[in-house]
């Protein structure tokens, strides 16, 4: 079924858990992120970007709305980074019930005036709005981390339902030596009752994702791990199948290995059985 996230976020700051947001990039990966959220009975995020928009058209909507729609846990079906502000209502008017608009890279008050926009269509629809404050950049961009000084103001203005943080996480695999400021995320914690979200999380050390969910985040982004996952599947089936031709067998093997992984994230986020 599909679900508006918030519910389900607002339940995961209050209990100390994380729901798993998952980007896909085929038909593949998405119905074995489901299949592993089911045998989890795991709430999760399962969340298109614009470049997989690019590769599979925006009709694949229809196939995605229908699965999702049919599965036995609430799915919430995710425009992430959607900068387009016609394709997140096309997402919307789909049945999508959340959005994320990335203004990071705007000066701040460009970023209220835009993000403003996208919350608004968003609760028109009964969808929830993600917004970024500051830039996720990694460790070596400290003057792009999120201001715990302007997330009153910022929140208050726009009406966002949660708040991707930069705390010197990055996108991508962690940075060397990469270092999370939890003593920001602490302040940012007490400042705010908006559930946070933590974007780049992928290979984050367990301890790390751990704390993150003891002082707030209630909602994690992967998607670099399910890629390796799925090019490591197929580097392994192929290497052990030099002849096999048919791609039912090669990429159903891919598959399955992302749908272990996600199913180890659901375990480290702590939203299994949680449905």
């Amino acid at each position: 079924m599909i679900v508006n996230p918030l519910k389900y976020l607002k339940h995961a700051k209050m209990t100390h858990f994380a729901i798993g947001h998952f980007n896909i990039g085929n038909l593949e990966s998405a119905i074995s992120t489901i299949i592993a959220a089911e045998e989890k009975n795991s709430p999760i995020f399962l969340a298109i970007t614009d470049k997989t928009f690019s590769y599979l058209g925006l009709e694949f909507n229809k196939t995605i709305i229908e699965i999702a729609k049919n599965s036995a846990v609430p799915i919430i079906l995710h425009y992430d980074h959607g900068n387009n502000f016609k394709t997140a209502k096309r997402c919307l008017l789909d049945g999508y019930k959340s959005i994320m608009f990335d203004g990071s890279s705007l000066n701040y008050n460009n970023n209220i005036r835009l993000s403003r926009k996208y919350c608004q269509t968003a609760h028109l629809h009964g969808a929830s709005c993600e917004l970024e404050l500051g830039h996720v950049s990694g460790l070596t961009k400290q003057n792009m981390f999120t201001n715990p000084e302007k997330i009153i103001d910022f929140c208050e203005k726009t009406k966002n339902d949660t708040l991707a943080i930069s705390i010197g996480n990055t996108h991508g695999m962690p940075e060397k030596n990469e270092k999370i400021d939890f003593d920001l995320l602490k302040k940012i914690n007490k400042i705010t009752k908006v559930p946070l979200v933590y974007h780049g999380a992928s290979s984050t050390p367990i301890k790390n994702i751990k704390e993150l969910i003891k002082h707030g985040i209630s909602k994690i982004n992967i998607d670099t791990d399910l890629r390796i996952s799925f090019t490591n599947g197929l580097e392994q089936y192929l290497k052990n199948h030099p002849d096999e031709i048919d791609y039912r067998k090669i990429l159903g093997f891919a598959s399955l290995k992302v749908k272990k992984n996600v199913e180890y994230k659901i375990d480290i986020f702590g939203s299994a059985n949680r449905a």
